[in-house]
């Protein structure tokens, strides 16, 4: 049995996916479904916010792919 322990940075890149999460998820972005302003990118607010959402998820995403972040630090034994 392997032991596997979590490091700092997964941790952050964790905190970091939750909190893109909830921010594209948030409900409140629904008090600007009927509105044209204000607007962002020339978009209405809700598809800018979404945008902006999306290209954050991404790079996180890709940092954490990069980073093998599903790869736990191994205290001891063997490496790979």
């Amino acid at each position: 049995m392997r032991k596997t322990k979590m490091s700092a940075v997964s941790k952050i890149q964790i905190a970091l996916l939750v909190l893109g999460f909830l921010a594209m998820e948030f409900p409140g972005i629904l008090f600007f479904k009927d509105m044209a302003e204000p607007r962002m990118f020339g978009l209405p607010f809700a598809y800018g916010w979404m945008l902006i959402g999306w290209v954050y998820m991404c790079v996180v995403l890709f940092w954490c792919y990069i980073s093998n972040w599903g790869e736990g630090k191994d205290e001891g034994g063997e490496d790979k």
